[in-house]
């Protein structure tokens, strides 16, 4: 079954859709947004900070970063 994506800007939009799909037999499936996503982070701190660690690895990596070494961060 083909499949489109379709973004909307507010909730009317999606009511409007919903009821398109009643009459054109298309079904309508929620979508792991960014902002479920930020909701959970913000629910779960320790996930936030898995998040920003792996955002900083990912710096490291591209070279935008200094990697910082256990002595280095000892001494500070």
């Amino acid at each position: 079954m083909p499949e489109v994506i379709v973004r909307y800007k507010n909730k009317k939009s999606l009511q409007a859709l919903e009821d398109m799909s009643k009459y054109l037999e298309f079904t309508i499936l929620p979508s792991s947004s960014k902002k479920a996503a930020s909701k959970a982070s913000k629910k779960m701190p320790l996930l936030k900070q898995i998040e920003q660690g792996l955002k900083e690895v990912k710096l490291i990596r591209e070279g935008k970063l200094k990697p910082v070494t256990l002595e280095e961060l000892l001494n500070d």
